[in-house]
């Protein structure tokens, strides 16, 4: 668990270390290097892991909130990556309804 900006916060999706979508990466907490109660570094790197007789071929940082909260704004300062299959992004999910994602 990470405590980050006043919340808890998971190293992976809420389904675990790898999308079952998204075979090619998997989430390492390795991949996250927490520098301040409000400030972290999310990496990427080229490192294979077995999940079930699939090859994921990168490990990337990634945190999930594992808690509601409603309303605010989110800032992100970041150094855009020139790799394939590799972009900041915030995703927001619903609690209460599917699909979970809200774009």
């Amino acid at each position: 668990m990470i405590r980050f900006c006043g919340y808890n916060w998971i190293p992976q999706e809420r389904w675990g270390q790898m999308h079952p979508d998204k075979p090619y990466v998997w989430y390492d907490v390795d991949m996250i290097e927490q520098h301040s109660p409000t400030y972290l570094t999310l990496k990427a790197e080229y490192k294979p892991k077995m999940f079930r007789n699939r090859k994921a071929e990168m490990a990337v940082g990634l945190i999930s909130c594992t808690e509601e909260f409603s309303y605010g704004s989110f800032s992100l300062d970041a150094k855009l990556p020139t790799q394939a299959y590799a972009w900041p992004a915030f995703w927001m999910w619903s609690w209460y309804s599917w699909p979970p994602e809200i774009d």
